[in-house]
């Protein structure tokens, strides 16, 4: 179920209540999985109160920031623990990365990586987390003039601007932390190895694939391995259950449900544009950076290559498919305005053809 096709159903205080709920989860770093779970959970309960016409305190009380607390209070420590191995997974492709790269910190030999960079990542996320929980978080749930989407904005632009001056005020620094390069790309890549193959392990004992069954499929990487008969498959029986619960509660109609689904693409759509800006400026920001390094047309123009190269394979890692999956709802959609019938039964005949 789309979190934000949930949100959108929601009116009034109903709708702040559901999107304060959401930001606390997403800036307190709760698991995905169990964030997903709760706000369905939240969900129902609002939207049953909005259709009843209750005042939504009867839900929430009279402090957003205590139910807060207490709706994550079942995700412990020891659950932020168990996404350790993974977070250090994604800092082991960086450090690969950064080790790799040309005039990535490397000493004149190539034999010292400069790691410094590295140590003033990890320090901003830390410092960014600590902003979010005591001066974002206690401000959102005790504000009534500002929603908790602005907040939200807030806190990534802090973030960005907090990375910005990392760079800068690194960049100014002539002191270095050099270690061996070669344990250190060997260690990140043998923690990449190790994880690949406890995770692809754990997963095939449980579903009898390696691939992330339980991710929907604008977050699967896996899904461009597939047809896309079955990726069809999978969009119309996600689109018939959330049809089934949507009517159920009197939110949807046969005639009405299309346009929820064409509004849900158009948010798609702005978050796709958002992931192509972001993609580009990290690439013009690394070039720029390193560009005056190079003294010869043709090492510039291998390292350009090597840079393009490297960004488009992030790129596409990180949207493919995301955009496959977008095509293929919007020409469903398109196939459905074109045969004139209402979504759920053009999803029932479809069904019914492709089994």
């Amino acid at each position: 179920m789309n979190l934000e096709l949930m949100k959108q159903q929601l009116t009034g205080e109903y709708r702040e209540a559901f999107s304060a709920v959401w930001v606390y989860g997403t800036m307190k770093n709760i698991a995905a999985d169990l964030l997903e779970e709760r706000l369905t959970e939240l969900y129902d309960s609002l939207y049953t109160a909005q259709i009843e016409k209750k005042d939504v305190r009867r839900i929430i009380g009279s402090s957003t920031e205590r139910f807060c607390k207490n709706f994550y209070e079942d995700y412990t420590f020891a659950d932020r623990l168990r996404q350790l191995p993974a977070l250090l997974y994604r800092w082991a492709w960086v450090v690969l990365v950064m080790v790799l790269l040309p005039l990535s910190g490397r000493s004149e030999r190539g034999t010292t990586q400069n790691i410094l960079p590295i140590l003033f990542a990890i320090g901003v996320g830390l410092v960014f987390e600590l902003v979010c929980r005591f001066v974002f978080l206690p401000l959102m749930c005790r504000s009534r003039k500002i929603k908790s989407g602005t907040w939200s904005n807030i806190a990534f632009i802090s973030l960005i601007v907090m990375f910005a001056a990392t760079i800068v005020f690194q960049a100014s620094l002539s002191v270095k932390l050099e270690v061996p390069a070669l344990p250190l790309a060997i260690g990140a890549g043998a923690y990449i190895a190790v994880f690949f193959a406890v995770r692809s392990y754990l997963r095939y004992k449980e579903f009898g694939t390696i691939r992330d069954v339980r991710k929907q499929m604008r977050k699967d990487s896996y899904y461009k391995e597939i047809s896309d008969q079955q990726l069809e498959q999978t969009v119309l029986k996600t689109w018939q259950k959330q049809y089934t619960k949507f009517s159920s509660k009197g939110k949807a109609t046969p005639d009405s449900y299309i346009g929820m689904l064409k509004k849900n693409e158009k948010a798609n759509d702005i978050a796709n544009t958002a992931i192509d800006l972001f993609m580009a400026a990290c690439f013009i920001s690394i070039v720029v950076d390193k560009v005056q390094d190079y003294q010869g047309v043709a090492d510039l123009l291998v390292y350009l290559a090597f840079m393009g190269t490297l960004m488009f394979f992030f790129w596409r890692f990180i949207s493919g498919a995301f955009r496959r999956g977008s095509a293929i709802r919007k020409n469903l959609i398109r196939e459905c305005e074109t045969a004139g019938q209402t979504m759920p039964d053009f999803i029932t005949e479809r069904l019914a053809v492709n089994s």
